[in-house]
């Protein structure tokens, strides 16, 4: 729904969360890159059409990175970077199919680490 919803300012804003988190890996700065991934799902949430479906995510998202930080490490990080740019970039150009597709293996990674 993002990917075909965003608008420009919204792609513009995640252009600049990719760029924040991938500066995070490099450093292995894990308190920057909680900022940068909820200024993701931010964006996201604000982009997408179904406020029902945001409503519902919000409290998971809180909870799930509260348990993400207490076991996370520099190279889980990095994972997750890496995930959350495939995801970024599919949303910047639009591409609905690629971008449920790299959300899909993100929401998998995120699972087992």
């Amino acid at each position: 729904l993002v990917a075909e919803h965003a608008s420009t300012a919204a792609r513009q804003v995640m252009s600049d969360c990719r760029q924040m988190m991938q500066d995070c890996a490099g450093r292995g700065d894990l308190e920057g890159f909680l900022v940068a991934d909820k200024m993701f799902d931010e964006v996201m949430e604000e982009a997408c059409p179904n406020r029902f479906l945001t409503a519902a995510l919000a409290p998971l998202q809180t909870h799930a990175r509260r348990i993400w930080f207490a076991s996370a490490s520099p190279e889980t990080m990095k994972g997750s970077v890496e995930r959350h740019v495939k995801v970024m970039h599919a949303i910047e150009a639009a591409d609905a199919e690629e971008s449920a597709a790299a959300m899909s293996r993100l929401m998998e990674y995120l699972a087992d680490t």
